[in-house]
């Protein structure tokens, strides 16, 4: 359990035990707990802690308490809510099923049927409660749970309560309630007196989606649909789908209108519309119209507004094909994806945005897998990519269509309108690459820290060797890049020229990354503050002064921040994130190690369990080797390379084996404790995927890039021989290489079923071979016995660590598998587990997340940096 998770079961102690965290959204965090004083299985919210702190929490209790009172077999009734250390939060049933959302991601559009009867049990549920003088003011997909098919709503008036306990305070919380496609005009607009109709208006377009699998108005960004809900008129229904009956498409046109007074009296009335094959309304079949055409009962002054801002971005998208940031106005968003998190790298980067600031792309942690998610931001929900379990170094193409990444050692493409992976020969794993508009790709070592211009006849010719390529500029001559070296993740801005290989500065202060985007260059700080400063691309000069946009940006060893930018000015990036290093038993009890959050990688435990050697990222000190022993407060750095990261203990515990790329590629290197000599590298002749583990009998069980140039393969590293041994290798990734504790035999992860799992092999050749996962697995990791082999599981729910039981006759069998304990907040790593078990087999040790469940997008961050400069000088 988090941190935070430990604090609240000791605050609720004696009330609720909480059993694990369940999901999150844009205001609370939900956790699975059990009601100690009724026996039951309840499902606690916690508002976000910047949205509680600026709410009062006794006005938050009383606001809250007007929803307690309903009953209703359609909304999810509220148990109880309270304050307890700091936490403010409302306890309601826990519901076995999925949510309206959930539901749609899958299907995409429901039978007729099947959404009318959904819409028409919402709306019985939302007259009640209107009757009662509650209204929802959220309704949509994330808030009806399906219990076995019927809908129940939830959080009934906990917006209502948090806007009036905020006393209109809210925008002090950062926080974003959500994409607005299921909003009314009138909470568009900001109106003060909110009615029923205004859920109405919600529920048909939750409607509308269930039939069209879309809702009824998307766009780019949440001002678009925004204006598009004021100011145009939904298509209507059946013209995305024939087969709706004419007095359902009637009844959701009604429920559409613009002004209240012009939709169902009342939710009743609108479910009874529903249900009469008779109804009808003048205009079903009419085409969008927009604002000019009609009124809608907004006031003549947010009109004028309305048509401002209209002719404002038109003039704003002619200023900004001339290079001039647009005149919308910025904004700070979202994209909170349900169930899903963010996954972190510290040394390959995991999100970028499509050059056209449309779509947005992520590595996602997710119940049934890490996957690469991407969403457009005019949609309401993200897309998962196929077989994108392992990719990492992500970028979409040039055309915003396909998706480059690297799996294993290998970069490879792959199109996003559907398609297989391919290889893209000779071009090693990296973040650092860019395309001009004419296709043409330039890249950079992630190792030999070179940049390299690839040619028309696929060749590769190095033309800055000591230049780190982050973007060709809009005229495809220059580009900006960062100087650095092996011993550094900062450097300094360059300004290069693609033709003759000039290289310019353009500022010493040392940076992680650098972008360029409508006359302004973004740049991320090594402690994550993401800066602008207005530039001159042709001159290739700063022009203004340095303002900060944003602080709390990931960043890593290896010159990676976690952030991207648009050519219409959009910028997204992953919030800082980090790792403790915790203890759990068997049973599962956790208790943080140490004081000393940092991003752990990799932790393994010493022969005799006294110490856990680990890597972190930093973007200061690099990445290498800490070791923590038992009982002492602070680790001891045990590498100073900048680049020492995936250890193994040596058999006698006595030093350390780790792999290091300071060499020009990635390498094996060894260190003895108390010893005054250098770290050795024990060089085999081939590049490594992670250090591997030593064998009794000499040399190192590794992963290594596939031979077939696709995936990861099997070898033994023979150092002294100076040669590699394949030990298994295939068309598909066989990864997570580990031996049993004896030698005779090695435990691995292959997916050529289809899906990833654990197996086991002899070590000295033969073909037995035994599967011991049955439904997907990944990080195996042998107990000291040898008897058992652990491996992380993932689950419609999460992810759990089970214990598979062998036994070793004439041919290895499982004799048992047993799920220990939920690992949905742990850290995963590939292509080597991220935990340890103890050499008494009593306790684990795992890397535990902190930080991101959500990208942050900033939409026209030109023109924040304008107001912020404007700001500055008027001090």
């Amino acid at each position: 359990m988090s941190g935070n998770t430990e604090r609240l079961n000791t605050a609720l102690a004696g009330r609720y035990k909480i059993a694990k965290q369940l999901g999150q959204g844009g205001m609370a965090t939900v956790y699975l707990a059990h009601d100690e004083k009724h026996d039951r299985k309840v499902a606690v919210k916690v508002l976000k802690p910047e949205l509680a702190a600026v709410l009062g929490a006794e006005r938050f209790v009383v606001e809250i308490k007007t929803t307690a009172a309903l009953q209703h077999p359609h909304i999810l009734p509220l148990f109880d809510s309270g304050t307890a250390d700091g936490f403010l939060y409302y306890v309601m049933p826990y519901i076995e099923g999925e949510t309206l959302r959930g539901k749609l991601n899958r299907e995409t559009q429901l039978g007729i049927d099947e959404a009318v009867r959904i819409t028409t049990q919402v709306a019985d549920a939302l007259d009640y409660a209107h009757r009662h003088g509650v209204i929802h003011r959220d309704i949509k997909p994330e808030n009806i749970l399906l219990h076995d098919g019927r809908p129940m709503v939830a959080d009934f008036g906990i917006a209502l309560a948090v806007s009036a306990a905020a006393g209109g305070r809210m925008t002090e919380t950062g926080l974003s309630l959500g994409t607005p496609h299921y909003m009314s005009p009138e909470q568009a607009t900001a109106e003060k007196e909110i009615t029923g109709r205004s859920d109405i208006y919600s529920l048909a377009s939750v409607l509308y989606e269930m039939l069209a699998g879309e809702p009824p108005h998307g766009g780019g960004s949440a001002q678009q649909i925004i204006m598009k809900i004021i100011t145009e008129t939904a298509q209507p229904v059946t013209a995305r789908r024939r087969s709706v009956p004419p007095n359902v498409a009637a009844a959701i046109a009604k429920a559409l209108e613009k002004l209240p007074a012009d939709r169902f009296e009342s939710a009743k009335a609108f479910l009874d519309a529903l249900a009469n094959p008779t109804f009808a309304t003048v205009g079903v079949a009419r085409g969008p119209r927009r604002l000019a055409a009609v009124g809608f009962g907004i006031p003549a002054m947010v009109v004028t507004g309305l048509l401002i801002a209209i002719l404002a971005a038109a003039a704003g998208w002619l200023s900004a094909r001339r290079g001039v940031a647009a005149a919308m106005p910025p904004s700070r968003l979202a994209i909170d994806e349900p169930v899903s998190g963010v996954a972190f790298s510290g040394i390959a980067r995991t999100v970028d945005i499509s050059r056209d600031g449309e779509k947005v792309l992520w590595l996602a942690t997710h119940p049934l897998g890490a996957r690469v998610l991407v969403r457009r931001l005019d949609a309401p929900t993200a897309q998962p990519v196929a077989n994108s379990a392992s990719m990492l170094h992500l970028k979409f193409g040039p055309d915003g269509r396909s998706l480059y990444a690297a799996s294993g050692a290998s970069m490879q493409r792959i199109s996003l309108e559907g398609g297989t992976w391919t290889p893209i020969t000779g071009m090693e794993r990296t973040s650092f690459y860019s395309f001009s508009k004419d296709g043409e790709l330039w890249w950079s070592s992630a190792v030999g820290y070179g940049t390299y211009r690839r040619g028309a006849d696929g060749r590769d010719s190095l033309v800055f060797p000591r230049s780190t390529i982050n973007q060709v500029l809009p005229d495809g001559r220059h580009a900006i890049a960062v100087a650095v070296t092996p011993a550094a993740n900062t450097g300094s801005v360059q300004y290069l020229d693609l033709r003759t290989g000039e290289i310019k500065g353009v500022f010493d202060s040392p940076i992680v990354e650098v972008r360029y985007t409508m006359g302004y260059l973004l740049y991320v700080t090594s402690d994550g503050r993401l800066m602008a400063a207005q530039f001159d691309s042709e001159a290739g000069v700063i022009t203004g002064p340095h303002m900060e946009i944003a602080t709390g940006v990931s960043v890593g060893g290896g010159g990676i921040a976690q952030f991207a930018v648009s050519d219409n000015g959009t910028v997204v990036y992953i919030p800082g994130a980090s790792s403790d290093l915790v203890r759990v038993s068997l049973s599962g009890n956790l208790r943080v190690i140490g004081d000393m959050p940092r991003r752990f990688h990799s932790p393994r435990i010493s022969p005799d369990g006294q110490r856990i050697a680990f890597d972190d990222v930093s973007p200061v000190e690099g990445r290498d080797v800490w070791v923590y022993t038992q009982g002492v407060t602070s680790p001891t750095r045990a590498t100073f390379q900048r680049d020492g990261h995936d250890v193994s203990w040596m058999l006698d515990g006595r030093g350390l084996y780790y792999a290091s790329g300071n060499v020009g590629r990635i390498d094996l290197f060894s260190m003895r404790f108390n010893s005054t000599a250098a770290a050795r590298a024990e060089s085999v002749g081939v590049e490594v995927a992670y250090t591997g583990t030593p064998l009794p009998a000499g040399g190192f069980l590794a992963t290594v890039p596939g031979a077939t140039g696709h995936g990861l393969d099997i070898a033994i590293l023979r150092p002294r021989a100076g040669k590699a041994d394949t030990v298994l290798a295939s068309p598909a990734d066989e990864s997570f290489a580990v031996p049993s504790p004896n030698g005779k035999w090695f435990a691995y992860i292959s997916d050529h079923s289809g899906q990833p799992e654990a197996y086991i092999r002899a070590l000295g050749g033969g073909t037995t071979q035994l599967q011991v996962s049955l439904d997907g697995a990944s990080e195996p990791m042998w107990s000291r016995d040898g008897r058992q082999l652990f491996y992380r599981r993932d689950t419609p729910s999460g992810a759990e660590l089970v214990a598979a039981s062998l036994e070793f006759g004439a041919e290895p069998r499982v004799v048992k598998r047993t799920s220990l304990f939920d690992v949905s907040n742990f850290d995963t790593a590939s292509p080597h587990a991220n935990y340890d078990v103890s050499p008494d087999g009593t306790w684990f040790v795992f890397a535990r997340r902190s930080g991101s469940d959500h990208v942050v997008v900033l939409q026209n961050v030109p023109e924040l940096a304008r107001r912020l400069a404007r700001g500055a000088a008027a001090r």
